[in-house]
């Protein structure tokens, strides 16, 4: 039922966002790594194609992930919201980036065979290649 409610609540939203403001590539050849607050290190890619990523730490350390089509805003503070489906593994995931604070925000819905994880946490960035904005 959450699932349901939150894939409504990103459908019936998304397009009130897409009136704001245009969607943005600046990430395009951006990498980023960071930890989030329980430990996990992560790796992100944004290109053309989509974004890939990989755990850096935890099970299936280092395999890379993707591309997975993305969509992002810049806000009016200068933080990149942006989301992706990962389609055939049925997980939504959100970000909130903020460069200047090197601080990112994650949200998502991570699906796994025999249940579904609820992911919030908040980030560290801990490094940032191919920004040029």
């Amino acid at each position: 039922m959450k699932l349901k409610f939150v894939s409504l609540f990103l459908f019936f939203t998304l397009p009130l966002f897409s009136t704001e403001a245009p969607l943005t590539h600046d990430l395009d050849g951006v990498e980023i790594t960071y930890t989030y607050s329980d430990g996990g290190s992560y790796n992100v890619k944004y290109t053309p194609k989509g974004v890939l990523y990989r755990f850096l730490s935890g099970e299936a350390a280092n395999d890379w992930w993707g591309p997975f089509p993305y969509k992002a805003y810049k806000t009016e503070n200068g933080e990149y919201f942006l989301g992706w489906y990962e389609k055939g593994y049925g997980d939504q995931i959100t970000h909130l980036v903020n460069l200047k604070t090197k601080t990112l925000y994650g949200s998502g819905i991570i699906v796994k065979k025999d249940r579904t994880i609820e992911h919030f946490q908040k980030a560290k960035i801990d490094k940032v290649t191919g920004f040029k904005h």
